[in-house]
């Protein structure tokens, strides 16, 4: 761009002399002109100033001026003198007399094209070199690219008849799902030790209510997991209303034993149907075959399963939940 620039300045500057020359070249034909015109009319009137002495007869020279006596007045003459003979070297000597130059007349006023040529060649590199510095500085166009139309020589698909819109009866609307019932909520805990003395820490039994895994109920420890003296130790619960009952959760801290759940009351609590059995341990679900309507039912632990805290035979309940 800066080499560009630089040859436009020097074209404009070649442009400029050239055009001083020629203006100062029209100007001294010009004076040249002016010159031989004046010489032609000089040269005119010498030859008119000749030809009027020849007309007159002779060219003599010019006679010296006669000194009249100092006493005597010369007469007045009664006509005017006549005019006096000029010399071929009095004519030719005569002094040039050049006329002053006046103003041109506009009619004859050349005019100089140059300064004009000039400010339009200067506009025309002017406005070439912005345009070619804003083609350089350009971003180039985004080139679109050109959808290509693939033509397939498969027959085209006639379009397949639209189905008829047969009536469709009204749906009845579905009824809004049911929220489950609240599970039941337990009352209160009892140990049973009908066959002993009853000493199963009842005091004990709230912590297996309080959901506190840490806190817990548990039974007195015996030597023998299946006792050797008693049938077994049971754990009566007592529900806030009767209510459906499905499943019971035993949160052991331990594993084994063996325990039997009925709807029955704490005064028999090996009366009525088994409705669910096995071996417990953390967080053990015993799940009825059929929902059972009570308010009470009993853990009857026919055997006891091993304490995670000391190892030994006894019933130490995290939690209850009845489902």
């Amino acid at each position: 761009m800066g080499e560009t620039a630089g040859r436009a300045v020097g074209a404009v500057r070649d442009l400029l002399t050239a055009g001083r020359e020629r203006a100062s070249a029209a100007a001294a034909e010009r004076a040249a002109q002016r010159e031989a015109a004046a010489e032609q009319r000089l040269a005119e009137t010498r030859e008119a100033d000749v030809q009027a002495a020849l007309e007159h007869g002779r060219v003599v020279s010019d006679p010296p001026p006669a000194r009249p006596p100092a006493h005597a007045t010369p007469p007045a003459p009664a006509y005017p003198p006549p005019p006096t003979e000029r010399s071929w070297e009095s004519v030719v000597a005569e002094p040039e007399v050049v006329e002053e130059e006046g103003p041109v007349p506009f009619r004859e006023r050349r005019l100089d094209p140059t300064p004009i040529v000039l400010a339009v060649a200067l506009v025309a590199v002017v406005i070439g070199a912005i345009l070619a510095f804003r083609t350089l500085t350009a971003a180039p166009d985004p080139v679109r690219p050109v959808p290509v139309t693939q033509q397939s020589d498969a027959p085209t698909a006639e379009p397949a008849p639209e189905p008829e819109v047969t009536s469709t009866p009204e749906q009845t609307p579905e009824p809004e799902p049911t929220t489950p019932p609240e599970p039941p909520e337990i009352a209160a805990l009892a140990p049973l030790d009908p066959e002993g003395d009853g000493a199963e820490n009842p005091e004990l039994t709230p912590n297996a209510l309080d959901g506190d895994p840490s806190t817990y109920w548990r039974s007195r420890s015996y030597v023998d997991p299946e006792y050797g003296m008693k049938s077994g130790i049971g754990l009566h619960v007592e529900l806030e209303e009767e209510t459906l009952v499905s499943a019971v959760v035993i949160d052991l801290m331990g594993e084994g034993g063996n325990v039997e759940i009925r709807a029955t009351s704490a005064s028999s609590p090996t009366e009525g149907d088994v409705l669910a059995s096995g071996p417990m341990g953390p967080a053990t679900t015993f799940t009825f075959d059929e929902p059972v309507e009570t308010d009470e039912l009993v853990l009857w632990f026919t055997s006891l399963p091993v304490a995670d805290s000391d190892g030994r035979n006894r019933i130490e309940l995290a939690e209850l939940e009845v489902e």
